[in-house]
Parts: C-alpha cells; sequence; structure tokens
C-alpha cells in the first residue's frame, strides 16, 4: 500500500487558516475553509490577498529528505515547477481567476506518487472588474456625455438666439435709418426735383408764348421734363424700398395688395390675390415683417423662377397669421435653399423666427407638391415652388380678441 499524500497547511499573510473565521492583520474577518484541506475544499481570496502558502507532505518516513516534490497552477502556469524536497508553495500574489493548485509527489527511490492533489482557487476580482461596476461606469459615462451634450446643445441655442436678437436689432435699425432715409429722400430731393420740373414747364410755357424758342430747343425742354419725370419716379421708388409708405397709411392685407399689383404692372406676371382683411389692427413689427418678406418672394421669382403666373394668399386664423406665395416656375431644390448664398431665403427664414414663426416650402424639384398644378408649356414640364409662413398671434391680441 502506497504512502499518503496531502496537502497539510494553507496560510494566509503569515496566519495559519482553518475551519472556520480568520483574524486578518487588518481586522478583517473571513472564512476561507468551510472543511478540512484533506477534502478539497475551493478556497475563495480576495485580490488583495498577498503571500498565501501552501504545505504538503508524502508520508514516507525512509527516507523523508530525498521525497520530491512538483506543483503547477493551472490557469497560470504553463509547465510543472519542480520545488526539489522543499514542501510547500507560496505565492506573493495570484490575479483575479479560477484556478487549480495540482501537486506531485516523488518517492525517495523515483517512484511517483500515483495520486496527486488539487485544490480549486477562485479569487475575486477587484471591484472596479465587477459587472456592476463596469454597468455603473458605463451609465456614468452615457450620462456625462449626455450631460456634455445638452450643454453643448443649450449654448449653441443660446448663441443662435443671440444672434437671431442681434438680427432683429440690425433689421429694426436698418428699419429705422431707411424710414430717415426715405424721409429726407421724398421731403427734400423730391421736393427739389418738383419745383425744377415746375420751373421747367414756367420756362417752356414762356419761351412757346413768345415764340423765343427753336423746335430743337423745345424737343430739348421736353427731354429735361421727362427727366425730370423719371428722378422723381426713381426717388419714389427708392423711398418705397426703404420704407414702404403703404404701410404708413393703408392696413396689411391693402398694403399686400398694393405690392401685389406693383409686381403685376413691373413684370407683367399674372397675380391671383386671395387676400382676406384682416379682423384688428396688427402690430408695425408683424406688418413689416410680412410686407418684407412678401417683397423678398417676389424678388426671388423675378430673379430665379421664370414663372408667368403667382398666386398670393393671406389670412389669419385663431393662433396665427398665414402668407403662402406660390409660382408656375421652374422649382428649387432642397440644396439651393439650404445654400449658405442663398441670402433671400436665409433673410425671411430669420424674420419668420424672431417672430416665433414657422417657414414651410414646398417644390416638385425637392420633392413636394406645388400649389398651381403642374402643366405643360412649351414643352416644357412646369413644376414651380410654394413658400408657406405661419406667425403667431401675440398673447395680448388674443386677449383682446376674446
Amino acid at each position: 500500500m502506497d504512502s499518503p499524500f496531502l496537502i497539510t497547511g494553507l496560510r494566509l499573510q503569515n496566519k495559519d487558516v482553518t475551519v472556520g473565521p480568520l483574524v486578518l492583520e487588518d481586522s478583517e474577518t473571513r472564512s476561507l475553509l468551510d472543511r478540512p484541506l484533506y477534502e478539497n475544499p475551493t478556497i475563495t481570496l480576495a485580490p488583495s490577498d498577498r503571500f498565501i502558502t501552501f504545505s504538503f507532505a508524502l508520508f514516507d518516513f525512509v527516507n523523508p529528505q530525498r521525497n520530491l516534490y512538483a506543483v503547477k497552477l493551472d490557469g497560470l502556469d504553463d509547465t510543472w515547477t519542480d520545488l526539489g524536497s522543499k514542501n510547500s508553495i507560496t505565492f506573493a500574489t495570484i490575479p483575479p481567476g479560477s484556478y487549480n493548485l495540482r501537486i506531485r509527489a516523488t518517492h525517495y527511490n523515483g517512484l511517483v506518487h500515483p495520486i496527486e492533489q488539487s485544490i480549486a482557487i477562485e479569487v475575486n476580482k477587484h471591484f472596479y472588474q465587477q459587472w456592476y461596476f463596469l454597468l455603473s461606469l458605463l451609465v456614468f459615462t452615457a450620462a456625462l456625455v449626455f450631460l456634455i451634450f445638452k450643454l453643448r446643445v443649450r449654448a449653441l441655442h443660446a448663441k443662435n438666439a443671440e444672434l437671431r436678437r442681434y438680427s432683429v436689432y440690425i433689421q429694426e435699425a436698418r428699419e429705422k435709418k431707411g424710414k430717415t432715409i426715405a424721409r429726407e429722400i421724398h421731403d427734400q430731393l423730391g421736393q427739389i426735383l418738383t419745383l425744377l420740373k415746375f420751373d421747367m414747364y414756367r420756362i417752356r410755357k414762356q419761351l412757346k408764348e413768345e415764340q423765343l424758342a427753336s423746335e430743337q430747343l423745345m424737343g430739348q425742354t421736353d427731354t429735361v421734363l421727362e427727366t425730370l419725370d423719371a428722378a422723381l419716379d426713381s426717388v419714389k421708388t427708392i423711398s418705397t424700398r426703404l420704407r414702404p409708405s403703404a404701410l404708413d397709411s393703408l392696413s396689411l392685407s391693402e398694403a399686400l395688395q398694393w405690392q401685389a399689383m406693383e409686381f403685376q404692372r413691373r413684370t407683367s406676371i399674372q397675380v391671383t390675390l386671395e387676400i382676406a382683411k384682416e379682423s384688428h389692427q396688427i402690430s408695425e413689427e408683424i406688418s413689416l415683417t410680412l410686407f418684407r418678406v412678401l417683397q423678398e418672394m417676389l424678388t426671388n421669382i423675378i430673379r430665379h423662377a421664370k414663372a408667368t403666373e403667382v398666386t398670393i394668399t393671406f389670412h389669419e386664423n385663431d393662433t396665427s397669421y398665414y402668407l403662402q406665395v406660390a409660382d408656375n416656375g421652374v422649382g428649387c431644390t432642397t440644396r439651393e435653399i439650404r445654400s449658405k448664398t442663398s441670402f433671400g431665403m436665409i433673410s425671411i427664414r430669420e424674420r419668420c423666427e424672431a417672430l416665433g414663426g414657422t417657414m414651410r416650402i414646398n417644390s416638385p424639384a425637392m420633392g413636394g407638391k406645388t400649389a398651381i398644378q403642374e402643366r405643360q408649356r412649351d414643352g416644357l414640364r412646369s413644376t414651380g415652388t410654394r413658400i408657406e409662413l405661419l406667425i403667431p398671434i401675440p398673447p395680448a391680441v388674443k386677449e383682446r380678441q376674446t
């Protein structure tokens, strides 16, 4: 019968480990063994445990000094480690993981003991390696990224709001300055040109009555009068562009109609009006915005649309003012609308957003529908563009209405 071969002892931090609680150097109390070592229990260690020593013995007392031992820690070692006659092994530290410590003994006469001793070792992970810590870290990182994103978005919104306020300030300052310049041009330059026209009429009449002027001179006076008429028309046009006088004497609906008729007169483009008279006095800010927006839309039609028909719609409901301009022109693409050089669209959008409104653009060229039915003309399909604006009615106005 072969001699017994057993694991005889376990030490942790220079303390013998027995079945039951163990008080360590840091006053920590733990239970490492729930049954004796010879029953091959599973030993659970903390990742911070140091100096773990296993003792073992081959009970062959014929020549015990020549008994030999070898160990292998499966999960960490690839080969056996020969210990010679030393019957213990100390691990300064063992990384977190699952291991199996195998121990082999050889008798003094070179015969290998037929039974290997083994003991399972579980080394817990550090807290920062645990799944709950990693999940918490993931959640914290996601929350941090989300918070940074929200702060960034909030900063961008604040910056955009600041830019919009500045844009509104610039527009208001430009309108005020334009109003002043328009008044000065109309009152001073217009008055001077009118006096020159009257003087020219008087001189022409006097030359004609006294028969002092030749037919050539009379023709030249007529040319001067025509030039003065053109100059007066230019003064009127410039003044209107700087400050539409229609807004000072007409309601918004009437001013929009006047603008549409002027557009039709200048361009010969057929204009269809669907303009409802407003039920209350609209503020100067909103009236000026809608008038300027319509002015910009019609300018874009002249420059880009190649349209022959335009439909202008304006009305109000319980919550907002609605303005729509539709044409039967060549349409526009999404790329053209979003282009940084589309200053007309940018101006319309900024004016609309400054009042809390929204702008929608539809065109078959960008996948939408046009308000004017598609038709065949000169062998080309007319696509068109529809631009809609919704400007909310201020709360104070709503209260007066109710």
